[in-house]
């Protein structure tokens, strides 16, 4: 059905928008990948972003951040267990991320109201094309996506 198709769509763009949002921050968790990371703040900021374009009550904030707060564990501790240069490693980490991103969204969808989604489903195809740009501008990237 179409609907399903573009729910997987939807899906699969926000995964894509969250790991450039989460998975470049989560890459400074990594013992000498550059620097300290702080979760607490990369959750901070995406609550800021959700409740700035989604215009969340102060009670859809209280049960939305838990949400963010475990992907961005999750998100972490899935990168501190790849093995560096493991191709089959770093697979079964983007599928892995991919249910959860998919599985977040889904729980935060069910949070929202109806425009409140529309405007989600944006955000996250926003997310999804920076990335995509962005990693189709980096060296060696170029038909990746």
């Amino acid at each position: 059905m179409k609907v399903q198709r573009d729910i997987r769509q939807f899906a699969l763009r926000g995964l894509l928008g969250v790991l450039f949002v989460f998975g470049s921050a989560a890459l400074y968790a990594q013992p000498g990948m550059g620097g300290r990371f702080d979760g607490d703040r990369a959750v901070n900021n995406q609550m800021t972003l959700l409740k700035e374009r989604l215009n969340l009550t102060k009670d859809q904030e209280a049960a939305i951040r838990p949400l963010v707060s475990a992907e961005m564990d999750s998100i972490i501790s899935y990168r501190q267990r790849m093995t560096p240069g493991d191709q089959a490693s770093r697979q079964e980490m983007f599928q892995a991320m991919t249910r959860l991103r998919e599985q977040t969204d889904q729980k935060i969808s069910g949070l929202l109201t109806k425009d409140q989604q529309q405007k989600f489903q944006a955000l996250r195809q926003e997310q999804m094309e920076r990335r995509r740009n962005r990693m189709g501008s980096m060296p060696g990237r170029q038909g990746r996506m």
